[in-house]
């Protein structure tokens, strides 16, 4: 994901009204003194001891659970009376809980990393997380694990998983079952804690004639370990279940969340945590604080105003106000929605629901938490309602057609339903195969589709917008957090009614060679869709980039974009942006190695990449998947003009498709977010732009400076993969290897790494790692091993003695001093407040024969003018906002080189003030008293606070400078005053 600041950003409120919550906060506010869950172990007479027992083996050897900030682990609830928390992080939900059931015992944390045994048992490790699990779980088993790890015997392990493994010198004997019902040869249950007392569950699907069978498991006396994130589950369905869903949900697509809730355990749907560290284990007083129908009744004391934040019982020990109002309504929101109508709380939860008092998006939980839990719930009934009833939220966000557009009728969309995934290239994604029709179903109507008879495999999608916002806090929500709409189709008629509309997709869900079906669409709305070589330029001009619907889409044979139309309505050529966006495609799929007329798996991608603009997105400003998602606000213009897509402008675009593109053999962790930047540095040099490794940051250095200081230390000590070397350090090492050896290096290791054999290829990062080093030297025909030991790269001994087994010369230059030129080169970003000139630095290399700029003003809804800025020996006049100078250079050869620099003209309140001070110095104010008048009311803005009253007095002013024009202020002036008034006053975050 790539970052970009953005000067103004506008929230839209949503409104939703329904009948008062009140009285049931008032109703239940007698129970606010509950007592917490009850927890009942066996025969032990006493709870705390019980728990306090339980809760030692679980932090045997451990400070706390290890935490990887890239890992995003899931949370977890306890829900029943025989369930616990074992561990939670002082700023989120528990992430590990424990129970009993019949004779038998659950875990869940949400995370697959911390339930398996193939790495060694060390300090604050997973594998020690992994091994007090199992000693917990099997401590009253005739066989427990403190025996076997004394070598008097084995734990037998059943699973479906195939990432669940234990290594050969732990006394774990592990089975894998295709089917939870699979026989032994005796054609008895595998399933039996008599054969296998213990069974883990990860991703591998648990169907819904899975649950009895693991349920009476249990409650026989088996052990069931459970390791897995549930906002996976939902956000990404397919690692799970590949039913074709873009998302799912936990409380009704998972048959596991239903066991899991009998067994008194909820999966949560958020990121629980999302840093390093360590989450502590919980004491008895503070496991007691997780219990779910706890947190929920401190959440309705809080807000039916009978107990301050302050004084609820929720957390940690040391958890501060701030603190407690996070861990409540996280685990709440959390927790509500993802609840199956097995849990204990469901009904009620449901019924509180219904009652729900006026809601806007976004929604601060701060003083109704409890209400900020249940609106999931309410999102998810209107969302699955039946009758697609239109959703109140609608109109803001996808948004409607307006009233008296003409209905679409029997328009015939062709399916072809052979495809390919090309998982064979081993790309982190590949597109998928929407079919984009040119319609937009508004929301709350109906359209009807029509397929022929004996076709299956065929989906209907309303609404592009298949990013689940479900993972972000609702106080940040600006629209709906799942809006899309896909059901299966079946032969004959179908009908089918979104709550929130959107643009209409069929989707083949299975690849069929041969098979085409004409499929026919009775409603809708005809959007602005332009294909590349197949619709009519003059069309286009005339009519088809006029059609009313919210949403366009712009379609090539590699690219389809959807942007919101206001941004088409004036393009009369998209083929100009459209034909950038395949030479960018061609330039990926040479620098790694694919071309259409090559057989799998070198044959590039023949589906259309999809790029989605959207209100807001799940994370970043832009970020990869299918389709790749970007705020339409700062990136929609980006995408349809030749300057977004062409100059360092078009960063994030180069960016995320390089994310598609990179090839997970060999990207481990740490270059991640370096090494998708090769594609960046390719399209950056196919488009003729200035090196953003030479550009100047903010503390007066460059990327090659940074990366040379870190390379010119001694080698002993040194970690590529530590934080000793920022991502951009990281992708000097990578840019110097393309400098030395062409992208061609890039390619052959791309096609080599394709090559190998799926048994053979890396399983965690080192043997990436590994892998990198040898296949660089490989290709390179050197042996690259002292260029690695200048970077760090801590490679193993197996992997050097590969490498030496080449019998490689060394290469002929320092390879780690290796640095590209630019024609000119300058700051990345200059930010400034409102000045007469602004000036950019910008130095010129080689010899320059002529220069040429353009200024494009970014936020097209309030481009306003007023500024000028000086790019020596050029003037310009630009507004306050934000800008991008596009600053381009030839040299003798004719060669070109744009330069592009993102400038702020920022204005405040005091620049307003001294304009007017300078406009009656000018005597652009004629009069004293008039400028005196005008300060005045500046100084009352200034005084006031946010609200009704501060923008009354903004009114007086306009009024004001609207009144004493032309006779007391020239109209030029004027008009420069209420623009800058204008520009202030935009909604700011």
């Amino acid at each position: 994901m790539s970052k970009k600041q953005t000067l103004v950003t506008t929230i839209l409120s949503m409104t939703l009204v329904f009948s008062m919550l009140q009285p049931v906060l008032a109703a239940s506010s007698n129970e606010t003194a509950a007592s917490v869950t009850n927890m009942t172990y066996g025969d032990t007479s006493s709870t705390a001891t019980a728990l306090e027992h339980d809760l030692s083996v679980f932090s045997k050897e451990l400070a706390g659970i290890p935490l990887d900030g890239a890992s995003y682990n899931g949370g977890v609830a306890p829900i029943g009376a025989q369930a616990f928390a074992v561990s939670a992080d002082g700023k989120s939900t528990s992430l590990m809980a424990a129970g009993r059931y019949g004779a038998g015992r659950v875990t869940a944390i949400g995370g697959e990393v911390y339930f398996n045994f193939k790495d060694a048992d060390a300090p604050n490790s997973h594998a020690r997380v992994a091994r007090n699990t199992l000693l917990w779980l099997t401590e009253d088993l005739p066989m427990s694990y403190e025996q076997a790890l004394k070598g008097e015997g084995t734990i037998s392990i059943l699973t479906k998983s195939s990432d669940f493994g234990a290594r050969a010198d732990v006394p774990i004997e592990v089975t894998k079952v295709n089917h939870w019902s699979d026989k032994g040869s005796d054609g008895k249950p595998l399933l039996d804690p008599a054969k296998y007392p213990v069974a883990h569950i990860d991703y591998a699907y648990v169907t819904k004639e899975d649950v009895p069978l693991l349920l009476d498991y249990v409650r026989q006396g088996g052990r069931l370990a459970v390791a897995l994130k549930g906002w996976v589950l939902e956000q990404f369905p397919y690692v799970s279940h590949d039913n074709g869903k873009d998302h799912a949900f936990l409380s009704s697509d998972y048959p596991l969340q239903e066991l899991l809730n009998q067994l008194g355990i909820s999966l949560m749907n958020n990121q629980a945590t999302k840093w390093d560290g360590t989450a502590k284990f919980l004491t008895t007083e503070e496991s007691a604080r997780y219990g779910l129908d706890h947190v929920l009744s401190e959440a309705k004391a809080v807000e039916a105003g009978t107990k301050p934040i302050e004084d609820a019982d929720i957390g940690l020990s040391h958890s501060t106000s701030q603190d407690k109002l996070a861990i409540l309504t996280s685990t709440l929101v959390a927790s509500l929605g993802s609840l199956t109508p097995e849990a204990p709380l469901y009904a009620q939860v449901i019924a509180d629901s219904e009652k729900l008092a006026e809601v806007t998006l976004p929604f601060s939980a701060q003083s109704k938490p409890y209400s900020a839990a249940l609106l999931p719930l309410l999102l998810e009934r209107i969302l699955k309602d039946p009758a697609g009833t239109k959703s109140p939220f609608a109109d803001e966000f996808p948004g409607s057609v307006p009233a008296g557009s003409a209905v679409s009728a029997n328009k015939t969309i062709e399916v072809d339903f052979e495809f390919s995934k090309f998982n064979s290239l081993r790309q982190l994604y590949t597109p998928d195969n929407w079919i984009s029709t040119g319609l937009y179903a508004n929301p709350g109507e109906s359209i009807t589709i029509e397929v022929p008879t004996g076709t299956t495999d065929l989906d209907v999608q309303i609404g592009a917008h298949t990013d689940n916002l479900s993972g972000l806090s609702m106080d940040k929500w600006l629209r709906a957090p799942v809006v899309t709409k896909r059901v299966p189709l079946t032969p004959g008629k179908n009908t089918v009614t979104s709550p929130y509309g959107g643009l209409v997709y069929l989707i083949p869900t299975k690849s069929t060679p041969g098979k085409k079906a004409n499929i026919t669409i009775n409603g809708g709305y005809s959007a602005p869709y332009y294909v590349m070589g197949k619709t009519n330029k003059n069309d286009w001009k005339k009519t088809i980039r006029h059609n009313s619907a919210p949403w366009a889409e712009l379609q090539s044979d590699r690219v389809i974009l959807t942007v919101p139309s206001e941004y088409i309505r004036h393009l009369d050529n998209p083929d100009e942006v459209l034909k950038l966006w395949d030479e960018m495609f061609g330039e990926f799929d040479d620098l790694v190695g694919v071309s259409p007329d090559q057989p799998e798996p070198h044959k590039s991608v023949n589906l259309p990449f999809r790029y989605v603009g959207d209100n807001q997105i799940s994370a970043g400003f832009m970020h990869a998947g299918y389709p790749i998602m970007f705020f339409s606000q700062s990136s929609a213009k980006d995408a349809v003009t030749v300057e977004g897509i062409k100059t360092l402008a078009g960063w994030g675009w180069w960016h995320e498709t390089g994310h598609e593109y990179q090839q997970s053999p060999w990207t481990w962790g740490a270059i991640t977010e370096a090494t998708v930047n090769l594609f960046s540095l390719r399209a950056q040099d196919y488009f003729h732009n200035s090196s953003r490794l030479l550009l100047t940051r903010s503390d007066g250095t460059t990327v090659y400076d940074q990366a040379f200081k870190y390379v010119s230390k001694p080698n002993e000590g040194k970690n590529f993969n530590s934080d000793q070397i920022d991502v951009w350090s990281r992708l000097v090492m990578f840019r110097q290897l393309q400098l030395a050896y062409g992208w061609e290096l890039y390619s052959k290791i791309f096609t080599s790494v394709r090559d190998i054999p799926a048994a053979e290829l890396p399983k965690n990062d080192s043997q990436e790692l590994d892998l990198f080093v040898v296949k660089a030297s490989e290709m390179s025909g050197h042996n690259l091993l002292e260029f690695f030991d200048k970077w760090g790269l801590t490679y193993s001994s197996e992997a050097k003695n590969k490498v030496l087994a080449l019998n490689l010369p060394k290469p002929e230059q320092e390879l780690w001093t290796l640095k590209e030129t630019s024609l000119l080169t300058g700051p990345e970003t200059t930010r400034n407040y409102q000045h007469e000139t602004v000036k950019i630095p910008f130095q010129l290399h080689g010899e320059v024969t002529s220069m040429s700029v353009n200024v494009d003003q970014t936020n097209v809804k309030h481009a306003i003018e007023g500024q000028s800025i000086v790019l020596d020996p050029i003037e310009l006049s630009l507004a306050p906002g934000e800008h991008r100078v596009f600053l381009t250079a030839t040299d003798k050869k004719g060669q070109k080189e744009t330069a592009t620099f993102t400038l702020h003209i920022r204005l405040d309140l005091a620049s307003l003030d001294d304009l007017i001070h300078k406009g009656a110095n000018t005597k652009a104010i004629k009069d004293q008293a008039t400028a005196d008048q005008l300060i005045v009311l500046i100084q009352k803005i200034q005084a006031a606070s946010e609200g009704e009253a501060k923008q009354a007095v903004w009114k007086s002013l306009e009024d004001t400078i609207e009144a004493k024009t032309p006779s007391r202020i020239h109209k030029e002036f004027a008009e420069l005053l209420l623009h800058n008034i204008a520009y202030l006053n935009i909604p700011k975050l």
